[in-house]
C-alpha cells in the first residue's frame, strides 16, 4: 500500500520510534514542502529530523513532486491548509497513493469532504501492532508518546490503548 503522509505525522511517528517499521510494512512518501517541513529541525539536531534525512537518502521513504497545482492553490486558499497539508491532499488525489495520513485537524476536515478516509497515527500504530510488526509493550509506549507530543483527544488514544492491551 502505497502512502502519502504530512510532517506532524511523520514527527509524531518518529518520536514515537515506529517509523521505521512503518517504512518496513508501507510505502510511505511525503511531498517536497513536507520534506522540508520535517527537516527544519535538523539545525537544531531534532531526532525526527536527523532520521527522516537518513530514511529519504536510505530510500526508505520517498519524496514526491505534486503535480495538479490547481488543486493545491484551492486547499490552500479555501480550506486554509498550510502547504503541507496541502501537498498531501492534492497528492492523494492524483491517484498514485492508496492511502492519506494526517494528524493535521484541518487536513482531515478537508479529506472526509471529499470522501478520503484519512490515517491518523493512533491508527498506524494499532495497525503495526495487529499485524504483528510492534508488540504490546513498543505499541503501549509508542501512544503513550503520541499523548505526550500530539494534539489528540484523550479518549482517542485511550481506545488505542485499551485495543493494544487487549491485542
Amino acid at each position: 500500500m502505497r502512502i502519502i503522509a504530512d510532517a506532524c505525522s511523520i514527527i509524531l511517528l518518529a518520536k514515537a520510534s515506529v517509523l521505521e517499521a512503518l517504512l518496513d510494512w508501507r510505502d510511505i512518501s511525503v511531498p517536497r514542502e513536507v520534506y522540508g517541513e520535517v527537516i527544519e529541525g535538523k539545525e537544531k539536531k531534532h531526532y525526527d529530523a536527523l532520521l527522516t534525512e537518513r530514511l529519504v537518502k536510505d530510500k526508505k521513504m520517498h519524496i514526491t513532486d505534486i503535480k495538479n497545482k490547481r488543486s493545491l492553490k484551492r486547499f490552500e486558499e479555501s480550506y486554509g491548509l498550510g502547504k503541507g497539508e496541502a501537498e498531501v491532499l492534492a497528492g492523494y488525489l492524483e491517484g498514485k497513493f492508496q492511502g492519506l495520513l494526517t494528524d493535521n485537524k484541518q487536513g482531515r476536515k478537508t479529506a472526509k469532504i471529499y470522501n478520503i478516509h484519512p490515517l491518523g497515527s493512533p491508527d498506524v500504530i494499532m495497525g503495526l501492532f495487529k499485524a504483528k510488526r510492534l508488540n504490546k509493550e513498543k505499541a503501549m509506549n509508542a501512544l503513550h508518546t503520541l499523548r505526550k507530543y500530539g494534539w489528540f483527544e484523550n479518549s482517542l488514544i485511550e481506545y488505542a490503548l485499551v485495543e493494544v492491551n487487549n491485542g
